[in-house]
């Protein structure tokens, strides 16, 4: 009985750390389904880099919210690159890739290209989708 404080300051404390997450993932519903919050802290070598077009409302948009997921969930965000720079084709040659559509996420792991997208609607899924992959939650 002399230590029972201690059980409800854990106890305590452990509902506010579990109301902190559950708050955090309500409010990140436009990053997808389930967001993957742990995955640059179990596997932090997943880098996503993105080629888009320079005159695209859809891929503006997409930028966006690729750079919120990254600032979110703590993936290394390789960068922006848009067509016409020497430098776009500069990385996508160094990444053995060709740009077909006005968008293309790439996500590499330990510096090999482990996945693409050209989806602007579903980024945020596809990206949290594959960190999860790699990181085996």
């Amino acid at each position: 009985m002399k230590y029972i404080w201690l059980v409800a300051v854990f106890i305590g404390i452990a509902g506010i750390f579990l109301g902190f997450q559950r708050y955090q993932v309500d409010h990140t519903e436009a990053f997808g389904m389930y967001p993957c919050f742990l995955c640059s802290a179990v596997e932090p070598e997943v880098e996503v880099t993105v080629f888009s077009a320079v005159d695209c409302p859809s891929c503006d948009l997409a930028v966006q919210r690729v750079l919120r997921l990254c600032r979110l969930t703590g993936i290394q965000y390789g960068g922006t690159y848009y067509d016409g720079s020497q430098e776009a084709g500069e990385n996508l040659q160094k990444l053995g890739l060709e740009k077909k559509t006005d968008f293309l996420v790439v996500v590499s792991y330990r510096g090999a290209v482990i996945g693409t997208s050209t989806s602007t609607d579903r980024v945020e899924e596809y990206l949290s989708d594959t960190a999860k992959e790699v990181a085996h939650l």
